[in-house]
């Protein structure tokens, strides 16, 4: 299934219903929700007709969502916040730069990307002193700055081979996770803090 990212509220239909111990359970036709533990993020609180929803389990018919007890007709409204929503595709969006820039200039590998609502986090092994760690963070600001500047669009498509993710000098493979649709809505990259590890080094950055 195909979801517009930047979607956050649907008018959708119930396919199933059912009510169990002061809970409302409800599958829904259309979603816009992602696979959150598959993209190592956080989960957005999400609103069904105007109510939170409290949690959220798989089944046969996609994501079941569980509200406080609610009589409901066959059209219902799912939504989430915009600017959260926003925040987390620059999050991701970084997911195919930073690796790029990573071995384009450092010959070195960005990996294991994780979102929390406020800072995203990766990791390089095997670099362990502060002029290696400087190095990093002046090529990706730099680097950075420019891919913002640039407005190129991130463009995903279908293929045979499944979905690929083009920018245009940049980025050609695999689709990773859902983005933003340009650089230019890249908010601008910042650091919030760094750890060294026994393994290397873990980054992490501000959500903007």
């Amino acid at each position: 299934m195909n979801i517009n990212p930047y979607i956050n509220k649907i008018e959708t239909k119930v396919l199933k219903m059912k009510h169990i111990n002061g809970k409302t359970h409800v599958a829904t036709k259309d979603h816009i929700i992602f696979d959150y533990d598959k993209l190592n993020s956080f989960h957005e609180e999400v609103y069904l007709n105007g109510k939170k929803v409290e949690s959220i389990y798989q089944s046969s018919l996609g994501p079941i969502y569980v509200i406080d007890y609610t009589e409901l007709s066959e059209d219902v409204t799912l939504s989430l916040d915009y600017e959260t929503r926003k925040k987390l595709l620059s999050s991701m969006t970084y997911r195919y730069l930073i690796p790029s820039i990573c071995k384009k200039y450092l010959d070195l590998k960005a990996y294991g990307f994780s979102t929390e609502k406020n800072l995203s986090a990766f990791r390089i092994d095997n670099i362990y002193y502060d002029h290696e760690l400087n190095s990093i963070l002046t090529n990706l600001e730099s680097v950075l700055k420019e891919y913002q500047k640039s407005g190129l669009d991130i463009i995903t498509s279908t293929t045979d081979d499944g979905k690929l993710t083009k920018i245009d000098g940049i980025y050609k493979g695999r689709y990773i996770c859902p983005h933003l649709a340009n650089l230019s809505e890249l908010e601008g990259f910042q650091v919030s803090h760094f750890n060294f590890t026994k393994n290397g080094l873990t980054i992490y950055y501000h959500n903007r």
